[in-house]
C-alpha cells in the first residue's frame, strides 16, 4: 500500500506541474477549438471533417506517428487523411491540411489538392469563399522506468552508539529507515539489494523483488568493527555488473557514521582516523559506479560532523548528500530519496498538436 501511495503522489505532483506550466497557454488554444473564418456552408463542412477525424481515431493515430512512428507509418497516415478529406469534400472545393506542434513549431504533415501554379489564387479569395477550422489536441505520454537500487549500510561498532537525544542506537534507526524505503518501492517493477560493511563488506541480499527477504536481511544486521567503505561499493558494483537490467535506473543509497579506515595496510591496525588508502579505495569504486551510470545518494549520520567525512560523502554522491544529525531523521531522508527515484522513474512528455484545415472555393 505504501509504495502505491508514494508513486501516486509523485504522478499527481508531476501532472500538477504540467498543468500549471501549460494552463494559460493551452487555455488560449482550447478557447479557439473549431475556430472558423468565412462562409457558413464551408464552416459546417470543415467542422464535420475534423469531427470525423476524431471519431475515426485519426487524432490518436497522428499522436502515435509523431511520438515514434516510422516513415512507413507516416506515409500510411498521410494517404489515409488524403483519401478521407477528398471523399468528404464537395466538388470544386480546395483544401490545405496542416498538422503542427504548438510547443516546438514543428510541422508534421501538410496536404493539399492545390497545384503549385494555382497557389496564389488563395490570396485572392474573399472570406465568404474560404474557411479555416483549427483543432488543438493535447498529447500526454507517460513513461515508467524500472528501479534497481542497492542499500549500503554501515554496521561498524559506532553504529551501536546513541546520538544525543536518541533513545535507541543508530543501527536501530538505520534499519527502520531502510525497511521503510523498501516499502516505498514497487515489487512488481523494482528490485532492491543490500550490502553492509564494517572491517569487510558483505552482499547480504542480491537484487530482488522479494522485499520481505530484503527486510529480513536488514533486520538481522549486527554491529562491530571498523569502516571499509570501498569494499562495500565494490560489492554493489559487482552485483550490478552481473544482475543489472539495461532498462532500469541503477542507484546506490550509502549510509555511514564513520571515516574510511579499512583496509589500511600501511598504518597501525587500530586506527580510528581516515586512512588515505581506504579513502582512495572508495573513491575509485564510486568512480567506476558513476562510469556505469549508477546514481549515488550519500547519508552522513551523527551530530558531530567530525565523526564522519562529509567532504568524501559530497564527492562520491551524484544525486545528493544528506546530513542526519540524529537517527530519528533517517526515515525522512530515506523517504526523500525514494521519492526522488520515483520521480526519475516516471517521466511525462507532452505536446499540443493543432490540426488546421483551410477550405476554399474559386466561385
Amino acid at each position: 500500500m505504501a509504495n502505491n501511495i508514494g508513486q501516486m503522489r509523485v504522478i499527481e505532483a508531476m501532472i500538477a506541474c504540467i498543468i500549471l506550466i501549460m494552463g494559460i497557454y493551452v487555455t488560449s488554444y482550447f478557447s479557439n477549438v473549431y475556430m472558423v473564418e468565412g462562409g457558413s456552408e464551408l464552416k459546417e463542412i470543415g467542422k464535420s471533417v475534423v469531427k470525423i477525424f476524431e471519431s475515426q481515431g485519426l487524432v490518436k493515430k497522428v499522436a502515435q506517428v509523431i511520438q515514434g512512428g516510422n516513415a512507413s507509418d507516416a506515409e500510411k497516415l498521410r494517404s489515409e487523411l488524403k483519401s478521407l478529406v477528398e471523399s468528404l469534400l464537395p466538388p470544386e472545393t480546395f483544401y490545405m491540411l496542416k498538422i503542427s506542434s504548438e510547443v516546438t513549431s514543428r510541422s508534421f504533415l501538410s496536404l493539399t489538392n492545390i497545384a503549385e501554379e494555382n497557389e496564389t489564387f488563395m490570396d485572392k479569395i474573399s472570406l465568404q469563399q474560404m474557411v479555416t477550422v483549427s483543432f488543438p489536441a493535447i498529447i500526454i505520454q507517460y513513461r515508467e522506468s524500472k528501479i534497481d537500487v542497492i542499500l549500503i549500510i554501515d554496521r561498524s561498532g559506532s553504529m551501536n552508539e546513541k546520538e544525543p537525544g536518541d533513545p535507541y542506537p543508530k543501527i536501530y534507526y538505520a534499519k527502520e529507515a531502510a525497511m521503510t524505503f523498501v516499502d516505498l518501492m514497487n515489487a512488481t517493477r523494482d528490485r532492491v539489494g543490500l550490502v553492509s560493511f564494517s572491517d569487510t563488506a558483505t552482499l547480504d541480499c542480491g537484487l530482488t523483488s522479494n522485499f520481505t527477504l530484503v527486510k529480513n536481511k536488514i533486520s538481522r544486521l549486527t554491529t562491530g568493527g571498523y569502516t571499509n567503505m570501498g569494499e562495500a561499493v565494490e560489492k554493489a558494483n559487482n552485483e550490478f555488473a552481473v544482475h543489472n537490467r539495461t532498462d532500469a535506473i541503477l542507484a546506490i543509497v550509502f549510509l555511514t557514521d564513520g571515516l574510511a579506515n579499512r583496509p589500511c595496510p600501511h598504518h597501525p591496525k587500530h586506527v580510528y582516523t581516515t586512512c588515505p588508502y581506504a579513502r582512495s579505495y572508495v573513491l575509485n569504486e564510486t568512480r567506476k559506479a558513476k562510469d556505469n551510470g549508477i546514481l549515488i545518494y550519500t547519508i552522513g549520520l551523527g551530530a558531530d560532523t567530525r565523526s564522519f567525512d562529509e567532504n568524501l560523502l559530497r564527492e562520491i554522491q551524484t544525486n545528493g548528500y544528506y546530513y542526519a544529525p540524529s537517527g530519528t531523521k533517517l526515515k525522512e531522508i530515506y523517504g526523500t530519496i525514494a521519492k526522488d527515484l520515483l520521480t526519475l522513474a516516471f517521466s511525462v512528455d507532452y505536446d499540443i498538436i493543432t490540426i488546421t484545415l483551410t477550405l476554399a472555393r474559386a466561385k
